[in-house]
């Protein structure tokens, strides 16, 4: 929840727990604080370390980043448009 607060806020999520997708169905991962830390920060709070999403609205077949290391993932603050659709 507090990843969820920050971003509506438009402040950087502390643990990479919420992601976005874009109009093409991809998922980008709105921008952490401290990056380089998140990994701890995430074990220190009992957390998996940080993986790509998967939807379940979106068949396996559509969902091509499961497969890719996780340090291909684009870092960046959602659009006002993709802010609006995540918190209707």
């Amino acid at each position: 929840m507090t990843d969820r607060l920050l971003i509506v806020e438009g402040k950087p999520q502390r643990f990479g727990t919420q992601w976005l997708f874009d109009e093409h169905k991809y998922p980008f991962l709105p921008t952490i604080e401290s990056p380089e830390q998140v990994s701890d920060r995430r074990k220190r709070y009992g957390l998996d370390p940080l993986r790509w999403p998967r939807s379940l609205a979106i068949p396996d077949a559509e969902q091509p980043w499961l497969s890719r290391p996780i340090s291909e993932a684009v870092m960046r603050s959602p659009t006002s448009a993709e802010l609006d659709a995540y918190d209707p």
